[in-house]
């Protein structure tokens, strides 16, 4: 009988998505326009480091929403393309999980959120209006 066979590829897997996001030029914007990127606090700061918590889960969300935006370029292509429906999903998605969580979040965490789903819709009106 053999012993269970634990594949850990994928670690190696994100580590490489990891560097190609780190590699590609940051979205520069004016803080507080459509498009900037909240400013990272101590804690989502983290997500450098790999560790789970939920500003890096939102903002994996947004960075698929930017991705669908056209704002970002996909990973595994590096080529972006405009797909509204699944921007819209993915901001539906974002607006209902700050539904789900509010009053359990921290200050930091629903900030984040708030600042996160404005900013997300403000690009969306952008491109949607653009096309």
């Amino acid at each position: 009988m053999e012993g269970k066979r634990v594949d850990e590829s994928w670690k190696q897997k994100v580590v490489e998505e990891k560097s190609k996001f780190s590699s590609q030029p940051k979205n520069e914007s004016v803080k507080g326009s459509p498009g900037a990127q909240p400013e990272a606090s101590d804690e989502e700061s983290s997500h450098e480091t790999g560790e789970v918590n939920f500003i890096n889960f939102i903002s994996g969300l947004a960075a698929q929403t930017m991705m669908a935006l056209g704002q970002m370029a996909h990973p595994g292509t590096n080529e972006s393309h405009v797909d509204l429906d699944s921007a819209k999903y993915l901001i539906d998605t974002i607006e209902m999980i700050q539904k789900k969580t509010k009053g359990n979040l921290t200050p930091e965490e629903d900030k984040a959120m708030q600042t996160l789903v404005y900013q997300l819709k403000m690009v969306y009106v952008k491109i949607s209006k653009g096309q």
